[in-house]
Protein backbone atom coordinates (compact mmCIF):
# COMPACT_ATOMS: atom_id res chain seq x y z
CA UNK A 1 0.00 0.00 0.00
CA UNK A 2 3.04 2.42 0.92
CA UNK A 3 4.98 1.77 -2.47
CA UNK A 4 1.66 1.82 -4.22
CA UNK A 5 0.57 5.21 -2.30
CA UNK A 6 3.56 7.31 -2.56
CA UNK A 7 6.62 5.57 -4.82
CA UNK A 8 5.03 3.87 -7.93
CA UNK A 9 2.03 3.36 -9.66
CA UNK A 10 0.54 0.50 -11.88
CA UNK A 11 -0.41 2.09 -15.29
CA UNK A 12 -2.44 0.34 -18.44
CA UNK A 13 -1.74 2.25 -21.79
CA UNK A 14 -5.66 3.28 -22.78
CA UNK A 15 -4.78 4.71 -26.36
CA UNK A 16 -2.62 3.82 -29.27
CA UNK A 17 -0.99 7.27 -29.15
CA UNK A 18 2.58 5.83 -28.35
CA UNK A 19 2.35 2.55 -30.98
CA UNK A 20 4.56 1.18 -32.23
CA UNK A 21 6.94 1.78 -28.96
CA UNK A 22 4.08 0.98 -26.27
CA UNK A 23 0.86 -0.87 -27.62
CA UNK A 24 -2.50 -0.50 -25.97
CA UNK A 25 -3.03 -2.28 -22.97
CA UNK A 26 0.44 -2.23 -21.58
CA UNK A 27 1.00 -2.39 -18.32
CA UNK A 28 3.73 -0.84 -16.08
CA UNK A 29 4.79 0.61 -13.47
CA UNK A 30 5.64 4.63 -13.17
CA UNK A 31 7.99 6.05 -10.49
CA UNK A 32 6.28 8.78 -8.98
CA UNK A 33 9.41 10.46 -7.38
CA UNK A 34 11.93 10.26 -10.80
CA UNK A 35 10.76 13.77 -12.12
CA UNK A 36 9.62 14.92 -8.59
CA UNK A 37 11.26 17.86 -6.39
CA UNK A 38 14.73 16.55 -4.83
CA UNK A 39 13.64 15.88 -0.71
CA UNK A 40 16.26 16.40 2.04
CA UNK A 41 14.92 13.42 3.61
CA UNK A 42 14.57 10.96 0.65
CA UNK A 43 17.15 12.18 -1.56
CA UNK A 44 19.72 9.43 -1.65
CA UNK A 45 16.96 6.85 -1.14
CA UNK A 46 14.49 8.26 -4.30
CA UNK A 47 16.93 10.26 -6.39
CA UNK A 48 15.05 13.06 -8.96
CA UNK A 49 16.20 14.70 -12.26
CA UNK A 50 14.82 16.79 -14.33
CA UNK A 51 12.34 16.37 -17.32
CA UNK A 52 14.32 15.80 -20.34
CA UNK A 53 13.11 15.96 -24.17
CA UNK A 54 12.46 12.44 -25.13
CA UNK A 55 11.25 11.54 -21.80
CA UNK A 56 8.01 9.88 -21.83
CA UNK A 57 5.78 10.65 -19.02
CA UNK A 58 2.13 9.72 -17.63
CA UNK A 59 -0.11 12.49 -16.39
CA UNK A 60 -3.94 12.90 -15.92
CA UNK A 61 -5.80 13.98 -19.30
CA UNK A 62 -6.61 17.79 -18.46
CA UNK A 63 -10.23 17.09 -19.77
CA UNK A 64 -10.57 14.11 -17.76
CA UNK A 65 -8.72 13.86 -14.66
CA UNK A 66 -9.31 10.20 -14.46
CA UNK A 67 -7.45 8.77 -17.41
CA UNK A 68 -3.62 8.41 -17.18
CA UNK A 69 -2.04 9.47 -20.83
CA UNK A 70 1.48 8.85 -21.52
CA UNK A 71 3.36 10.71 -23.74
CA UNK A 72 6.78 11.92 -24.72
CA UNK A 73 8.28 15.28 -23.96
CA UNK A 74 8.97 17.12 -27.34
CA UNK A 75 8.78 20.91 -25.76
CA UNK A 76 10.66 22.24 -22.19
CA UNK A 77 9.80 25.19 -20.66
CA UNK A 78 10.64 28.51 -22.66
CA UNK A 79 10.57 26.51 -25.69
CA UNK A 80 9.35 27.79 -28.69
CA UNK A 81 7.49 24.38 -30.50
CA UNK A 82 6.18 24.09 -34.25
CA UNK A 83 5.09 21.68 -36.17
CA UNK A 84 5.63 21.41 -39.93
CA UNK A 85 4.24 18.94 -41.72
CA UNK A 86 5.92 15.91 -39.96
CA UNK A 87 9.08 18.17 -38.53
CA UNK A 88 8.66 18.88 -35.17
CA UNK A 89 10.83 22.37 -34.91
CA UNK A 90 12.23 22.96 -31.31
CA UNK A 91 13.76 26.63 -31.13
CA UNK A 92 13.44 26.77 -34.98
CA UNK A 93 15.70 23.32 -35.22
CA UNK A 94 14.19 20.23 -36.38
CA UNK A 95 13.62 17.76 -33.73
CA UNK A 96 16.10 14.81 -34.41
CA UNK A 97 13.49 11.73 -34.61
CA UNK A 98 13.96 8.50 -37.14
CA UNK A 99 10.65 8.72 -38.92
CA UNK A 100 8.92 5.01 -39.32
CA UNK A 101 6.21 5.20 -42.09
CA UNK A 102 3.12 2.50 -41.15
CA UNK A 103 -0.09 1.53 -42.22
CA UNK A 104 -2.39 2.95 -39.69
CA UNK A 105 -4.92 -0.04 -39.24
CA UNK A 106 -7.80 0.47 -36.29
CA UNK A 107 -7.61 -0.15 -32.46
CA UNK A 108 -8.21 -3.74 -32.92
CA UNK A 109 -3.99 -4.29 -33.72
CA UNK A 110 -1.42 -3.77 -31.13
CA UNK A 111 0.85 -3.09 -33.45
CA UNK A 112 0.67 -1.54 -36.99
CA UNK A 113 2.85 -3.12 -40.09
CA UNK A 114 5.91 -0.66 -40.83
CA UNK A 115 6.16 0.51 -44.45
CA UNK A 116 9.21 2.06 -44.64
CA UNK A 117 11.83 3.36 -42.10
CA UNK A 118 13.74 6.53 -42.80
CA UNK A 119 17.63 6.83 -41.79
CA UNK A 120 18.02 8.03 -38.66
CA UNK A 121 19.21 11.42 -38.15
CA UNK A 122 22.29 11.99 -35.98
CA UNK A 123 21.01 12.61 -32.34
CA UNK A 124 17.82 10.75 -32.80
CA UNK A 125 17.41 8.16 -29.51
CA UNK A 126 13.58 7.04 -30.37
CA UNK A 127 10.78 6.53 -33.49
CA UNK A 128 8.29 7.85 -34.16
CA UNK A 129 5.19 6.77 -36.69
CA UNK A 130 3.22 8.08 -39.40
CA UNK A 131 0.49 6.86 -41.50
CA UNK A 132 1.70 5.84 -44.97
CA UNK A 133 -1.12 8.77 -46.76
CA UNK A 134 0.56 12.18 -47.82
CA UNK A 135 1.61 14.78 -45.36
CA UNK A 136 1.48 18.09 -47.67
CA UNK A 137 1.90 20.64 -44.74
CA UNK A 138 -1.43 22.30 -45.26
CA UNK A 139 -3.37 18.89 -45.67
CA UNK A 140 -1.90 18.04 -42.20
CA UNK A 141 -2.24 21.43 -40.77
CA UNK A 142 -5.32 21.89 -41.27
CA UNK A 143 -7.17 19.84 -38.73
CA UNK A 144 -9.57 22.79 -37.05
CA UNK A 145 -8.75 21.27 -34.23
CA UNK A 146 -4.98 21.15 -34.06
CA UNK A 147 -4.19 24.67 -32.48
CA UNK A 148 -1.00 24.64 -30.22
CA UNK A 149 2.15 24.84 -32.47
CA UNK A 150 0.54 24.26 -35.75
CA UNK A 151 0.08 27.94 -37.36
CA UNK A 152 3.04 29.92 -35.30
CA UNK A 153 4.88 28.53 -32.94
CA UNK A 154 3.69 28.08 -29.49
CA UNK A 155 5.97 28.96 -26.01
CA UNK A 156 6.05 26.28 -23.40
CA UNK A 157 5.25 28.35 -20.06
CA UNK A 158 7.03 27.42 -17.27
CA UNK A 159 6.61 24.57 -15.43
CA UNK A 160 4.64 23.38 -18.26
CA UNK A 161 5.72 20.55 -21.24
CA UNK A 162 4.73 19.98 -25.05
CA UNK A 163 4.11 16.15 -25.60
CA UNK A 164 3.10 14.01 -28.09
CA UNK A 165 2.43 10.71 -28.96
CA UNK A 166 4.83 8.51 -30.64
CA UNK A 167 2.20 7.37 -33.19
CA UNK A 168 2.09 11.29 -34.73
CA UNK A 169 -1.33 10.28 -36.86
CA UNK A 170 -3.28 8.64 -34.14
CA UNK A 171 -2.08 10.99 -30.82
CA UNK A 172 -4.20 13.46 -28.99
CA UNK A 173 -1.67 15.40 -27.42
CA UNK A 174 -0.42 18.58 -26.97
CA UNK A 175 -0.62 20.20 -30.24
CA UNK A 176 -4.94 19.81 -29.42
CA UNK A 177 -5.64 20.35 -25.98
CA UNK A 178 -2.06 22.55 -25.20
CA UNK A 179 0.51 22.22 -22.43
CA UNK A 180 1.24 19.73 -19.69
Amino acid sequence: LFLMTFIAQAVQVPTGSMQNNIHIGDHFFVNKFLFGRPTPVLGKLLPTREIKRGDIIVFKFPSDPKVNYVKRVVGLPGDKVKINGTQVLVNDQVLPEQRVIINLLDTRYSSHPEVRTEPAPAGAHYRVFYDDRDHEESEFNSDSQLRYGINEPAVVPPDSYFAMGDNRDNSLDSRYWGFV
